[in-house]
């Protein structure tokens, strides 16, 4: 009989009246100790069959990202690019490790790698670097506390990170007073754990970012990361409740240098880098991530109140469309690279009512086809339906035969007469809504076609 969660196990046992029950040990999942609890519950006999202990050549994992990364470790081949960690897990490793420094008092050798459970509840093991400084008492305005810190080198896999190589520190402090009371006196089980900011560690000047303006930058899922595997260390060395809150602060060496390549400034976090991560693992060149950032991007722009949002493909386009929206937000401009079609998803999740999309004729003839992710690697220009566009549109011969000569559609800008030019893009602006306005049902999508040179059609 198999195990199905939220049944009743008595109810299967009174109908049958066994003299005992066989089951495995199965852990959690298989509802071991539900079966235990009924059987005990009828005055049945129990035999549990014991795992086996596993052998100890074996690499155990226990979920997708561990399984992955065990086999990069042991295969590197094996993968064509290999996965890396987010700053977050990086941070929370740190902290592990620091937690881990504090309270061995025996001084036992160091682990080489520290657990770090991801959000999704598996664990993986991170290296962490050896020990600069073994844990110290420091006194501040007459307050002790003991202290320990631990770096982690941020390794993004193959993903092209900005971070990748930098220190991921964490300093951990647990202050004292010689009158604090004892464990036993606080009668609880429990620690309080508070994640601060320090050197290279972004601080946030604009809201819609969902962290609070004036503190770290460090993301709400990283965060409870770092705080969950602080107390789970705590609880691996059985520490009991301390009087005084653990106190995790991450620093990133080089940080507010390399924040200034990000888009960081943009979106209001200034003096560093974010902590951030929503899976604790890198995908290699993610286009999940991208997304992600555009969205942050977004909730920043309308936390901004701007009446419209603008989006582009990067910088250049976004410069000639700064010029005809002379009057918005820096943050009102938003990057989607190639993502058009989730970029415009996302402004309706949003529910933002005036959407501007600027593009260059590049993307805008790949889109007209139908084509809501634009890379190079997804589709290419395809001469047959700029051949139809121009014959729909009563564009001449010459058209035509300009279109089988060009390598790139840029060159239709300069080699179409100025007739052909206005038609054939105008029809390219038709398709374009077509297959964009249905993606924002409640707003209003303009759209800029953008030439080399800053020139704007609509």
């Amino acid at each position: 009989h198999y195990y199905h969660a939220g049944e009743d196990e008595r109810i299967l046992l009174q109908r049958l009246h066994p003299e005992a029950i066989l089951i495995k040990e199965s852990g959690l999942s298989g509802g071991f100790n539900e079966k235990v609890e009924a059987a005990l519950q009828e005055g049945i006999r129990i035999f549990a069959i014991r795992r086996p202990p596993m052998p100890g050549s074996f690499m155990i994992v226990n979920g997708e990202h561990g399984l992955r990364r065990m086999i990069e470790k042991h295969l590197p081949d094996f993968y064509p690019l290999r996965s890396g960690l987010t700053t977050g897990t990086c941070a929370a490793a740190a902290a592990v490790a620091a937690t881990w420094d504090i309270f061995n008092v025996q001084r036992q050798p160091r682990p080489e790698e520290f657990p770090v459970i991801l959000p999704n509840g598996e664990t993986i093991y991170v290296p962490v670097e050896e020990q600069e400084l073994y844990p110290h008492p420091s006194c501040v305005n007459d307050d002790w506390r003991l202290e320990a810190d631990a770096t982690v080198i941020k390794d993004a896999g193959d993903d092209p990170d900005v971070t990748n190589g930098m220190q991921i520190k964490a300093n951990v402090a647990v202050p004292f007073r010689f009158d604090d009371p004892t464990p036993a006196e606080l009668g609880a089980d429990d620690y309080t754990v508070i994640v601060c900011g320090g050197e290279g560690v972004g601080i946030v000047t604009l809201s819609g970012l969902g962290l609070e303006v004036g503190g770290p930058a460090i993301n709400v899922t990283p965060r409870k990361m770092i705080e969950n595997n602080v107390k789970a260390c705590l609880q691996r060395l059985g520490i009991s409740k301390q009087p005084n809150p653990f106190a995790v602060t991450i620093s990133v060496p080089g940080g507010e240098e390399i924040a200034r390549r990000t888009f960081n400034p943009r979106l209001g976090i200034e003096g560093g880098i974010s902590i951030i991560g929503t899976s604790g693992i890198v995908k290699p060149f993610s286009s999940e991530a991208f997304i992600d950032s555009i969205r942050k991007s977004m909730e920043v722009g309308r936390a901004t109140g701007s009446p419209r949002i603008v989006l582009n493909s990067g910088a250049k386009s976004e410069k000639y469309v700064r010029g005809y929206y002379p009057e918005l937000p820096v943050q009102a401009f938003i990057h989607y690279g190639n993502f058009i079609g989730d970029t415009i998803k996302i402004a309706a999740d949003l529910e933002i009512k005036a959407v501007t999309l600027g593009i260059m004729i590049g993307k805008a003839v790949k889109l007209a086809e139908g084509n809501l992710d634009t890379h190079s690697k997804q589709v290419t220009m395809n001469k047959d339906f700029l051949r139809e566009v121009a014959l729909s549109t009563g564009c001449g011969g010459e058209t035509l035969v300009v279109i089988e000569k060009i390598t790139l559609a840029r060159e239709l800008w300069t080699l179409l007469s100025a007739e052909d030019l206005q038609a054939f893009c105008s029809r390219l602006l038709e398709l374009c809504h077509q297959y964009c306005d249905p993606l924002l049902p409640e707003g209003e999508l303009t759209i800029l076609l953008i030439s080399e040179e800053g020139k704007i059609i609509t």
